[in-house]
């Protein structure tokens, strides 16, 4: 089996070959049970969630008990329920009933999980001492843990080099560039994230604002339903701005392609800010549509109802290589022309299928109220919602979690403006 992953420029990791699994990223907060735990003299235990056909990336916030310490695997990684692989920076790998090739586990590691459906790992032992350090090597994406017992911000987490920082960036695409991006926010207690700095050092966390209880579990910072369903855990930063001369009246969709697969997607709001865009690479092994690296990036504009925008690109052929992310200017071409509504016209809903939100583009030439309606295939109304907007244009939200358990499958959506009707069948994929 290959796994490849960003972390560096060129990380193969080689293993026997098992049964390849069918991606169902599922959107629930069903979480399994994770195996029973070996008795043990402390109290101090913390969960950490894992995600099913995604590459969890996950470290301790506590000091491991001595059977865990300086031991191959076996113990810690035996009690993950639906577990595939696990591997580590360094390129030590965990399979159950397959190789291990871990020498040791260290309370400071960040691991890299694969589960095919909700599980968790559960960690025991001490606070981790404030003061651990982390060594970072410049040139690759460092894995980096957090031994603190509630979340802090990325800010102040790493106010101390901020300028050493390049990067900063998650297993779900969140990310921090100082200066420049935030969509990271804090750091959490579980989770790992990677860093790229721009000299060899030794990093240690300043203290934390508060001493705190250390909480049981991982925190739910991304609902299943809002993670893309793009998303395998191995993200890839792409930053896009646009050139002066670049002007829209309405949100544009940048759509990121590998050949003919949709290996990411960002909604643009404001032309004149620098946009973030996570690209998600493949694994052919676990069946993870994404990118392969070293491929070309092709960038794709529409409208939120589907129109597509001519522009061109700067450089013409970016990849998927640059380390440690690609910087892209967009440019309008010739025919670019800003859309302005003249008349009602209503969209089609995008995405669609969805798993749990979709938009609808209305616009408007003078201030209006619609009628948003879904009816199942029996003719039933199961959801309407009323809006009064101003004249523009509008991405109007609808969302399936208002509604009481809804199935699968098929229903209508119905839009209604001024006399002007729409209605467009949409399939639901929870």
């Amino acid at each position: 089996m290959v796994v490849s992953h960003p972390d560096r420029k060129n990380v193969v990791i080689t293993a026997l070959t098992f049964p390849l699994l069918v991606i169902a990223f599922l959107c629930t907060s069903v979480i399994a049970t994770p195996l029973s735990m070996p008795s043990r003299e402390t109290d101090e235990e913390f969960t950490s969630f894992l995600r099913p056909n995604f590459f969890n990336l996950v470290a301790s916030p506590l000091d491991f008990e001595d059977e865990f310490e300086n031991e191959a695997g076996t113990n810690l990684f035996s009690t993950i329920d639906h577990l595939q692989i696990v591997y580590n920076r360094q390129g030590d790998i965990f399979i159950p009933d397959g190789p291990n090739t871990f020498d040791e586990v260290a309370s400071i590691d960040v691991y890299r999980i694969f589960v095919d459906d909700w599980s968790a790992l559960t960690w025991w032992g001490d606070p981790l001492e404030p003061e651990t350090v982390y060594p970072l090597q410049t040139g690759f994406w460092n894995w980096l843990g957090f031994p603190f017992s509630n979340p802090i911000s990325v800010e102040d987490a790493f106010a101390d080099i901020v300028n050493q920082v390049l990067v900063i960036m998650n297993d779900q695409g969140e990310m921090y560039i100082p200066g420049e991006i935030n969509t990271l926010g804090e750091l959490s207690p579980g989770r790992g994230c990677m860093i790229v700095v721009h000299d060899d050092m030794e990093f240690t966390y300043p203290p934390p604002p508060e001493i705190a209880t250390l909480p049981t579990t991982s925190p739910n910072h991304i609902p299943p339903s809002e993670l893309s369903s793009l998303a395998t855990g191995l993200p890839y930063p792409i930053l896009v701005s646009f050139e002066k001369g670049f002007q829209f009246n309405e949100p544009l969709v940048l759509s990121v392609y590998d050949g003919l697969k949709l290996v990411g997607r960002a909604q643009i709001e404001d032309p004149d800010e620098v946009t973030p865009v996570i690209a998600w690479q493949g694994n052919d092994e676990f069946e993870l549509t994404g990118f392969t690296p070293g491929n070309k990036i092709e960038i794709r504009l529409t409208t939120t109802s589907g129109e597509k925008i001519s522009a061109s690109m700067s450089p013409e052929n970016p990849c998927f290589s640059d380390f440690p992310l690609t910087r892209i200017s967009m440019k309008p071409s010739g025919n670019h022309k800003p859309n302005i509504p003249l008349d009602i016209r209503i969209g089609r809903a995008y995405p669609n299928p969805f798993n749990s939100t979709m938009q609808v583009l209305v616009e408007l030439p003078e201030s209006r109220a619609i009628s948003i309606q879904i009816y199942n295939l029996l003719g039933h109304q199961i959801y309407k919602t009323n809006y009064q907007l101003n004249k523009g244009r509008h991405a109007v939200q609808v969302d399936f979690r208002d509604l009481l358990q809804p199935s699968a499958g098929m229903y209508l959506l119905k839009v209604e403006s001024d006399g002007h009707v729409s209605t467009q069948k949409i399939l639901y994929l929870p």
